[in-house]
C-alpha cells in the first residue's frame, strides 16, 4: 500500500497498491478526488465544506470505505479480487482502465 500526496497541500491523492492475479503484479491507484468533495458537500448542506482540511477527510474516509465494503464482498467469497478494483487497473503511463474507457481508448466491441 502506498499513499501518494498532493504537492503543496499534504492532501493525500491517491491510494496506491498492487495486487499478484495469475502470477503477474497489476497497479491500482484509487484517486481521492477532495476538490470534487468540496463542489459537492455545499450542495448537501454540509456546514464545514468551505473547510479544505475536513473536505479532504471526508473524502479520504469515503475512499477507505469504499475500498473495505469491496474488501468484505471478497471476505465472503462473493466476488473475486480483480472483479471489485479492476476499473482502477492502470497501464505502464498510470492511467486507469476507467479513464481509458471515457477517452474511448479502451473499447470492448461486441464481443465476436
Amino acid at each position: 500500500m502506498l499513499y501518494t500526496y498532493e504537492q503543496g497541500t499534504g492532501c493525500i491523492e491517491a491510494l496506491q497498491f498492487l495486487l499478484r492475479i495469475k502470477n503477474q503484479d497489476v497497479a491500482f491507484f484509487l484517486p481521492v478526488h477532495w476538490q470534487r468533495f468540496q463542489r459537492v458537500l455545499p450542495l448537501q448542506n454540509v456546514p464545514k465544506s468551505t473547510d479544505e482540511e475536513y473536505v479532504d477527510r471526508v473524502a479520504w474516509r469515503n475512499i477507505r470505505d469504499w475500498a473495505m465494503a469491496q474488501l468484505a464482498l471478497y471476505e465472503t467469497e462473493r466476488v473475486e479480487m480483480p472483479q471489485v478494483f479492476f476499473p482502477f487497473a492502470t497501464d505502464a503511463k498510470g492511467q486507469t482502465l476507467s479513464e481509458k474507457m471515457v477517452e474511448g481508448k479502451c473499447l470492448l466491441g461486441d464481443g465476436q
